[in-house]
């Protein structure tokens, strides 16, 4: 039982500012980078980490803490430099944006390499997986009928995720093209960049155009009509955390789950809490710091 000190007697409590503490969603971090310890990582009541960037005695650790851990998996894009020749023919284009292939959700080969990543992934101690690139299929598929196609091996892949055992909490990133057949196995959706955005190739960050935060908020409202924790990503630089705070309350405003952080999620950003500084003593407890 984590407990000793109140952060909270320290600071301003976010739930003032929101309304009843039963309103606020549990905290999540979305952190890709290297993993040297997990006290950080602590703090939030769920973390997505990249699965071989972790120890199974690391996620054991977070578990004792309370924390839920997810896996991220990519689905519609295999994003190694190249392509091993089991998955030679299943993908004919490239990502620029971040030097990846794009898949052919149809090519069985491709769908029982998904399959044996999240069997790996739950056998080392998993919680669930945050299932990424569900959209890319659309680089390559441009007529309705193959786009059709692509959108059922979609649903028939994550379903076939959902079957695995232990089964997996899963949370989406968009794929807002297939939300009905998937409400009843999927947990949450995630979207990035509702009002700030990254861009990988010119490493520049900018505010997301009104036309674009409507559209965004409109397949969110779709995600939230069926029942669904809605989770927001948006980018701010990390020397920023103040204009983090702000950006993370405003979500929590608008009934979002929260984080905000860098462009690359190296960094621990804000969600419902904020992330615990490392010069802190052992003994504050970061989960008690509701203030982002």
């Amino acid at each position: 039982m984590r407990l000793l000190i109140w952060i909270s007697l320290l600071l301003p409590n976010l739930f003032s500012q929101v309304g009843a503490a039963e309103r606020t969603p549990k905290s999540i971090a979305f952190y890709y980078n290297s993993i040297n310890s997990v006290r950080e990582l602590m703090t939030y009541d769920r973390v997505v980490v990249t699965p071989n960037l972790i120890s199974q005695q690391q996620i054991a650790s977070l578990h004792q803490a309370g924390t839920q851990v997810f896996a991220y998996l990519s689905i519609g894009e295999y994003d190694g430099k190249t392509l091993p020749p089991s998955l030679s023919d299943a993908s004919s284009v490239q990502n620029a944006s971040w030097q990846s292939h794009v898949m052919d959700l149809s090519a069985i080969e491709w769908q029982e390499h998904i399959a044996a990543l999240a069997a790996q992934y739950m056998r080392q101690g998993f919680d669930g997986l945050f299932l990424d690139t569900l959209d890319s299929y659309q680089l390559f598929a441009e007529q309705a009928a193959h786009k059709t196609k692509q959108q059922q091996e979609l649903v028939k892949i994550i379903h076939d995720l959902a079957a695995i055992k232990p089964a997996p909490i899963l949370i989406l990133n968009r794929g807002f093209e297939v939300l009905e057949p998937l409400s009843g196995v999927v947990h949450a959706v995630a979207a990035e960049s509702l009002y700030h955005a990254y861009s990988p190739l010119s490493d520049h960050y900018r505010n997301v155009n009104a036309e674009d935060q409507a559209w965004l908020r409109l397949q969110l409202n779709r995600v939230k009509a069926l029942g669904l924790e809605v989770m927001v990503i948006d980018y701010i630089p990390e020397n920023d955390r103040g204009a983090q705070k702000q950006a993370a309350l405003r979500l929590l405003n608008e009934g979002y789950t929260p984080y905000v952080s860098d462009g690359l999620l190296y960094q621990f950003g804000v969600s419902t809490v904020k992330p615990l500084a490392r010069h802190l003593p052992e003994f504050f407890d970061g989960r008690q710091d509701t203030h982002p």
